[in-house]
Formats: structure tokens, sequence, C-alpha cells
């Protein structure tokens, strides 16, 4: 799901590299059964902006329940990361230091999203605004340095959230 971001292509293209069948839609449309057929993940993707209020719009919420009702997993990258965690009553803030470029993660806790990652690893990042603080049903699965929250896992296992572009190679 396409929220404006420059990598959003490119992460489609790696997605039907490794065999994975993919379509870009736009943030704004409304999603039902029939479009969903077949949906085993949705990805939203990056975006230039802060996390406002009208994105969580009646749209999104009825799209997260319509993916949710469905057992569709969510990866939410950069700005989809950010707008989840909001969503589920994260705190964001605009970064005072933003990442941009190679950043070194390390990885706190095992979970299936991350397994395969280094305990440090680095990663691309290209954000300002930070998810600061999760709430209880988020888990914080690999930090940044000042402790800056890159993944995290829904404990029920719906949504993820990176804050990096696994998408990239360099």
């Amino acid at each position: 799901m396409d929220f404006g971001g420059q990598y959003t292509h490119l992460i489609s293209r790696r997605c039907r590299e490794i065999g994975v069948y993919t379509e870009l839609v736009t943030q704004d449309i409304r999603l039902n059964s029939e479009k969903l057929e077949g949906v085993r993940g949705v990805i939203f993707s990056g975006g230039p902006r802060t996390v406002s209020s009208s994105d969580l719009d009646i749209t999104f919420q009825n799209n997260l329940k319509t993916l949710f009702d469905r057992n569709v997993k969510i990866l939410g990258i950069c700005f989809g990361h950010q707008l989840l965690a909001v969503y589920s009553g994260a705190e964001l803030e605009s970064g005072g230091n933003p990442e941009y470029g190679k950043t070194e993660i390390v990885v706190k806790t095992s979970h299936l999203l991350i397994n395969e990652l280094k305990q440090k690893q680095d990663v691309w990042m290209s954000h300002s605004d930070e998810v600061t603080a999760l709430p209880e049903n988020l888990e914080a699965l690999a930090i940044s340095k000042d402790n800056k929250i890159a993944a995290y896992a829904d404990k029920e296992n719906r949504f993820f959230g990176v804050q990096f572009h696994p998408e990239v190679t360099h």
C-alpha cells in the first residue's frame, strides 16, 4: 500500500524477486473480502510526511479491521511502521536527530520477523520522526542508536513494523 514513499516500487520489485506476487495500491483504497481473496500479507510503505489524525481516518480503520478479520498480516516499513505504532497508541516524536543512511541496529529479542539478522546489523534508515514509546500490545524487537525503536511486533502477531528499509541492498 503506497503512502507516497520513494521506495514503494522497489519494495514491490524485491517481493517479486523472491517469488511473491505483488500489486501496488493507493492508501485510499477501500479493502473488502473480494479484493483480499488469496492475500496473505500487506506492506504499508514509507512516505514523506508525519503521521497525522487524517491518516488514521475511518477508511484506514476499516481497512485494518478487514485485514485483521481475514488474518492478513501487515508489515509497516518506515512511515508504515510509524502509522501502525501510532494507531496502537505509541508515541511519535519529530526526530531532532534524524537517521539517514547506514545505521547499526541491535536485535533485542528473538522473533520470526528478524531471526535471520545478526545481533548487530547494518540497515538503511531514512526518517526524521521516530516512535519513542510503545504501548503494552507492542514489543520492541530491535533498536538503533540512542535506543530508537527500529523494529516491533504486535503481541498477537497481526502486524509488524520496521523503521529501516529492508528492500535496499547498500
